[in-house]
């Protein structure tokens, strides 16, 4: 279960890779219950700051904001995912039933959503930093005219 450690780029997904490469360690430990408990924590988390990437304001409730999440655009796919770990958390946590099967399949289907995560906001957070660098460009060449129709 070392592909966590494949995950960089943002804060927020450095965060991430933190967090769940911990609760990794107590997975390892046969620690399930805890280790599925964090991750339905990071998957809450993760939905919470990707609709807030789409400049959707979440809400309170879960469930709330798969909805909005799904009418964003996220895949059928994610949405299970995301849904199927927090069940898996839920059940680890209240009923105190968890093994080493789920917890594989949870963390390594977590992982799969934070790659799609990455692939989608990157673009959008590159485009606007071409765009400020184009403006920046214009601005300098235009600077340069201004310059070169002046007398000396």
């Amino acid at each position: 279960m070392t592909y966590y450690r494949t995950l960089s780029g943002s804060k927020f997904i450095n965060n991430q890779r933190k967090v769940l490469l911990k609760s990794l360690q107590l997975a390892k430990k046969g620690d399930y219950q805890h280790a599925l408990a964090d991750l339905r924590t990071e998957a809450e988390r993760l939905t919470k700051y990707w609709l807030k990437q789409k400049k959707i304001k979440p809400d309170l409730n879960f469930n709330q904001n798969i909805n909005l999440l799904r009418h964003s655009g996220v895949s059928r796919e994610n949405i299970n995912t995301l849904y199927e770990i927090k069940a898996a958390g839920n059940k680890a946590v209240h009923e105190l039933n968890a093994n080493e099967e789920v917890a594989k399949k949870c963390f390594y289907d977590y992982f799969k959503v934070l790659k799609t995560y990455q692939r989608q906001i990157k673009p959008q957070q590159n485009f606007f930093i071409e765009k400020i660098f184009l403006i920046l460009l214009i601005v300098i060449f235009g600077l340069f005219l201004l310059k070169l129709g002046q007398p000396n």
